[in-house]
């Protein structure tokens, strides 16, 4: 949708920004005849399905249907609308756009974001000046027990929510927003009756920051840990998604890391800062998502997870582990000793201490030895050897030779067992994980091939003929006799604009279309064109259309019981 911002720019902007250079920040791509291929960087997978055309510019994923143009890539790759991905393209070419360029729907929908960020930032100062005006003395004397620092209280933007009902509400109406607005942004609700109220009431505030330094949500504290929510955070609005997001990570990214601490909880992430670690975050009142997993791949190729090590704390260290598996992110686990969590930890011991333990964090494998010799009495011969057999099914997880010889004598010398028997274990089980592995390889090339055909040969013949008529001029001049074969709203608009010569540029014709179509257009124009003879191919192609149209007619009838048109189908299929 970006009628209004003059061809002669967009094409400038995707020209001056790569798709393949862009793409391969998100995802190792490797060549594959005339295509790049990889793992998409938008859902896990383990089978590359992912596509990039060098030469058009386009990418489409056979898994998951994403597809599209470097400005619609950076959309989903970044969690931007339309407006901020050309900027952030336009910028990173140092090309100049016209504020007036875009298209009312994507003014509409980026001034609306632009106004919820702007309630939020207000939001956030107002509370911000309720802390520091010293009224309340329950987040005074938060602020003391907790030994969070002035400076702190800046950096994060940390501030308090009244006790009422309607003081933020009021002071964001004396600024000259909408209501309507204060809801949407999150940080007012409004009850059945109408009236619009504060969210927030009596509650210790930390300002939720995207990457690009937006105030975005806000995680609220009570004071008491008894009767209400401990944490409640902003529901998600249109420019927060808390799958998507990581508290401090506004932080972290400044000091360029090696790696990232992931902890549990907002005052973890403050007081390591505190104490000059600058590099934690942490999830947003969920359980570590894919997204925050790929979130953090952007950034660095080493995450440390710092949880609990109570039985909720191992699920979550679990979970976050198979949610980085395929990520390219190498994990490894800091458990604190004595069950403390790293706000206590780094006040009672500082940060060296703190630094000293995560030098020495434990792998997966280590990890789940760890965790899993806790539940074994290592005293008794019958629990040595169901730890051992147990352990074997660990070790055998890992990929590396070295990794699993040097863990397989370890629990030889723990239980007693020869490292031969260990190690013979190990084999079988990695044997078997390897056939499981395959069955699982196997499993999922059976279903991208499945959704490599799209959901019919309907659909993949028109996608052919659709690309036929864009990179053959001879075949394009035979528009007019196949233009009836399509239906929908995208490829009719396609097959339109092709007859009328407007696809020379293909990355920037995708411009032109939104949402779901942007994906469905540059499936189309993706298909392979190698055909001996395009005239021929076209109208086999065009059989297909037609023969898979009168299979789905045929198929409607018998549902519906409309045995004459039925029989009339049949008749017609015979004579094609």
């Amino acid at each position: 949708m970006a009628e209004h911002i003059p061809e002669s720019i967009i094409s400038e902007i995707i020209s001056a920004n790569d798709l393949t250079e862009i793409a391969a920040k998100y995802t190792e791509l490797k060549r594959s005849g005339g295509s790049l291929v990889g793992l998409c960087p938008f859902h896990n997978e383990k089978t590359p399905s992912f596509h990039i055309s060098p030469d058009m510019q386009l990418y489409y994923c056979f898994g998951c249907g994403a597809g599209g143009n470097i400005i619609s890539f950076i959309e989903a790759a970044e969690n931007l609308d339309f407006i901020d991905a050309v900027k952030y393209l336009a910028q990173r070419a140092n090309i100049t756009i016209p504020e007036t360029g875009f298209a009312a729907q994507d003014r509409e929908r980026h001034e609306k974001k632009q106004t919820l960020i702007n309630i939020n930032t207000d939001a956030a100062k107002f509370f911000r000046a309720q802390l520091i005006s010293g009224k309340s003395k329950k987040a005074l004397d938060y602020i003391k027990k907790r030994a969070i620092s002035e400076k702190m209280v800046n950096v994060f933007g940390l501030g308090y929510a009244p006790d009422s009902w309607d003081s933020l509400t009021k002071h964001l109406s004396s600024l000259g927003y909408k209501k309507e607005d204060m809801v949407l942004a999150g940080v007012c609700g409004k009850s059945k009756s109408g009236r619009v109220y504060d969210v927030f009431r009596d509650r210790f505030m930390f300002p939720i920051i995207d990457v690009r330094g937006n105030v975005i949500a806000f995680g609220g504290r009570i004071f008491e840990d008894k009767g209400a929510i401990k944490y409640y955070n902003t529901n998600e609005t249109l420019v927060f998604n808390k799958r998507q997001n990581l508290f401090g990570l506004n932080l972290a990214r400044k000091s360029s890391p090696e790696n990232l601490i992931i902890v549990e909880g907002y005052m973890d992430v403050l007081m390591l800062y505190q104490y000059g670690i600058q590099n934690a975050v942490a999830s947003l009142g969920t359980a570590f998502t894919e997204e925050q997993a790929r979130l953090i791949s952007r950034y660095v190729k080493e995450a440390i997870l710092c949880y609990d090590t109570d039985e909720a704390g191992v699920r979550a260290t679990n979970r976050a582990i198979e949610v980085f598996r395929g990520s390219g992110v190498n994990i490894k686990i800091l458990n604190l000793p004595d069950g403390k969590d790293p706000d206590e930890f780094v006040k009672r011991n500082g940060a060296e201490a703190f630094r000293e333990l995560t030098k020495k964090a434990k792998s997966v494998i280590e990890y789940k030895l760890y965790v899993l010799e806790k539940k074994f009495n290592l005293s008794d011969n019958t629990q040595k050897a169901e730890f051992a057999s147990e352990a074997s099914k660990i070790i055998a997880q890992s990929k590396s030779d070295v990794e699993r010889d040097l863990y397989s004598k370890v629990i030889a010398e723990k239980t007693g067992i020869s490292s031969s028997a260990v190690e013979t274990q190990v084999r079988k089980n990695s044997g078997r994980n390897e056939k499981r592995e395959k069955r699982e390889i196997i499993r999922e090339s059976v279903t991208l091939n499945v959704r490599k055909k799209g959901p019919s040969k309907l659909l993949s013949a028109r996608r052919k003929l659709i690309s036929l008529f864009a990179f053959d001029k001879k075949t394009m001049a035979e528009i007019p006799q196949y233009e009836s074969l399509f239906e929908s709203d995208v490829h009719k608009k396609l097959v339109k604009r092709i007859s009328e010569g407007e696809v020379n540029d293909p990355a920037v014709f995708m411009t032109e279309f939104s949402g779901d179509d942007v994906a469905e257009a540059a499936a189309a124009l993706s298909q392979p064109v190698n055909y001996e003879d395009n005239s021929a191919a076209a109208r086999e192609i065009a059989a297909v259309i037609k023969k898979e149209k009168i299979n789905e007619l045929i198929e409607k009838s018998m549902k519906d019981g409309d045995l004459e048109t039925l029989n009339r189908l049949i008749k017609e299929k015979n004579n094609l």
